[in-house]
C-alpha cells in the first residue's frame, strides 16, 4: 500500500505500509509483536533511557496512536490489542481508568503534537515504530487513518528521508531476527537428529540386521498383514518412543501407533508388541542384547 499526503506545509510524502507484504494472519501477528519488540527492547535504538517519557509525552503518544487506529470513533479488535500492549510497555497510567477517551480529552490535538515534537531523537525514532505498528495491525487502513499516520509524522519533523532510514533499520532488524530464528530452528534439528541418531545406534548396534529381526517379529505378531518396509518404520518408530518415554506403557505405546497404524493392530496384537518391546529393552540393559539376539521360543523370549 502506497498513499500520499500533502500537509498545511505543502510537503508531501509518500509512505509504503506493506513493509511485510501479503501477510498471512500469523505473519500479521507476528508483525505487530516485532514492532514492539524493536522499540521496547531497543534493539534499533541504541539509548538505554530512551523511553523515560514524561506523562505528558506517554500521553500525546497514545492519543496520537488512538487517531490513527480509531475507525468510527473505537479501536477495533487488533488496534485494541496493540494500543493496549503499547500503554504496558511504556507503564502508561490513565488519569481515568474506566475511560481513557476521558483521559484524552485533557489534551489537545495542538499539545498533542507540540508535546511529541519535544522528543529526543531515539525517542521520535521509538514514537515512528509504534505508530508505524499500529497501522500495520488493521487490516485494510482507510484514506483517514493513513492521513493520521502521516500528519502525525509531519508534525514532528520526520519527513520521507527520516522515514525510510527508520524502516530499513526495522527492515534490516526483522531479517536479522528472521535468520536468528532460522538457525536456532536448524540448529535444534541438529541437535535431535544428533540424538535419533545416537538413540538408533544404541538400540540397532548391529544396524539392519537388527531392525530387520525386529520387523520379523512385528510381521509375525500381526500376522503379515503389512508390507516388510512399513514392518521396518513401525518397528523403529516404536522403539524410539520405548526408549525415550519415562514411563512407557500400553496406554502410551497404543497413542504412538494411533498416530499412523493403529488399523492394523487389534487389542491382542497391541499387547503382545508391547511385551516385546519390553523385552527387548530388559535384553539391552541387563545383557547387552540386540533385537537379533532375541528370538522366541514358544510364547516366551529368550536371549
Amino acid at each position: 500500500m502506497v498513499f500520499s499526503f500533502t500537509p498545511d506545509s505543502g510537503q508531501k510524502l509518500n509512505i509504503k505500509t506493506n513493509f511485510i507484504t501479503n501477510k498471512t494472519k500469523k505473519q500479521q501477528s507476528f508483525n505487530i509483536l516485532f514492532h514492539l519488540t524493536l522499540a521496547v527492547n531497543m534493539r534499533i535504538i541504541d539509548d538505554e533511557n530512551f523511553l523515560d517519557l514524561t506523562e505528558d509525552q506517554k500521553r500525546a503518544a497514545m492519543l496520537s496512536i488512538y487517531n490513527i487506529g480509531r475507525y468510527r470513533r473505537r479501536l477495533r479488535k487488533k488496534a485494541k490489542k496493540y494500543f493496549d500492549q503499547v500503554v504496558s510497555d511504556i507503564g502508561y497510567m490513565f488519569v481515568e481508568r474506566a475511560d481513557y477517551i476521558k483521559d484524552f480529552k485533557t489534551i489537545s490535538e495542538n499539545e498533542m503534537l507540540e508535546t511529541l515534537k519535544g522528543l529526543s531523537e531515539v525517542q521520535k525514532e521509538w514514537y515512528v515504530i509504534i505508530a508505524h505498528g499500529m497501522l500495520e495491525s488493521i487490516d485494510r487502513p482507510k484514506m483517514k487513518q493513513q492521513r493520521a499516520f502521516a500528519h502525525s509524522l509531519l508534525s514532528i519533523g520526520i519527513d520521507k528521508d527520516k522515514y525510510i532510514d527508520i524502516m530499513k533499520k526495522m527492515e534490516a532488524h526483522y531479517k536479522q531476527t528472521q535468520e536468528r530464528s532460522d538457525k536456532q530452528a536448524r540448529d535444534s534439528m541438529n541437535v535431535l537428529l544428533s540424538g535419533v541418531e545416537k538413540m538408533t545406534d544404541r538400540a540397532f548396534p548391529k544396524g539392519e540386521r537388527d531392525i530387520e529381526a525386529g520387523a520379523k517379529e512385528l510381521l509375525n505378531i500381526l500376522n503379515n498383514t503389512i508390507e516388510p518396509d512399513f514392518a521396518k518404520v513401525i518397528f523403529v518408530k516404536s522403539v524410539a518412543i520405548s526408549r525415550i518415554t519415562d514411563k512407557f506403557d500400553k496406554e502410551r505405546l497404543r497413542d504412538h501407533l494411533s498416530l499412523y497404524c493403529i488399523k492394523y493392530f487389534n487389542d491382542d496384537q497391541i499387547e503382545k508388541f508391547y511385551e516385546y518391546l519390553t523385552v527387548l529393552t530388559k535384553a539391552m540393559i541387563i545383557n547387552g542384547r540386540t533385537p537379533s539376539e532375541v528370538k522366541r521360543e514358544g510364547d516366551s523370549y529368550v536371549w
